[in-house]
């Protein structure tokens, strides 16, 4: 069992990945911060009380994404950050989370085992509401539940 707070944080940094494993992550799983990432594959089984993928202030390319057992979201995207998600399955976790001026585009989603599906919100006051763009024949959500707020927007292509 892993009793490091995060299975994998990012800081302050430009490049790529090729392959990211992480397992039995004590919070949350993969962090990233002040970055320009490109990710062609991550896989997270557990992120027994975090997100499995946080991301703030930055651009993240996603081209392959597969999480299980997240405590709290499987993606959360905050803080004017920009996430491309190519495609994402999650398994027995929670929603993807667009929060404070943040955006996500979503081109392939499976949610398997969850009753939520995606939320959009202002979270914090010092920032604007957030964006989800997704492609409306590949949202596969066993929960058609999609949360809003009013300052916030999502967008079907």
């Amino acid at each position: 069992f892993n009793t490091c707070s995060k299975g994998l944080e990012v800081l302050n940094s430009l490049g790529s990945f090729k392959k990211i494993n992480i397992n039995k992550s004590k919070l949350d799983a993969f962090d990233s911060e002040f970055s320009d990432l490109i990710i062609e594959e991550i896989n997270i089984d557990s992120a027994l009380s975090g997100e499995c993928i946080g991301v703030k202030r930055g651009k993240y390319l996603i081209k392959n994404a597969n999480v299980s057992d997240c405590g709290d979201h499987s993606v959360s995207v905050g803080e004017h950050a920009e996430l491309i998600l190519e495609k994402i399955t999650a398994n027995n976790s929670r929603r993807i989370m667009s929060k404070d001026s943040s955006l996500i585009t979503i081109f392939d989603y499976t949610n398997l085992n969850s009753e939520e599906c995606l939320l959009i919100l202002r979270k914090n006051k010092q920032f604007d509401g957030a964006y989800i763009k997704v492609k409306k024949n590949n949202l596969n959500c066993e929960s058609p539940k999609i949360e809003k707020d009013e300052f916030s927007k999502i967008s079907y292509f």
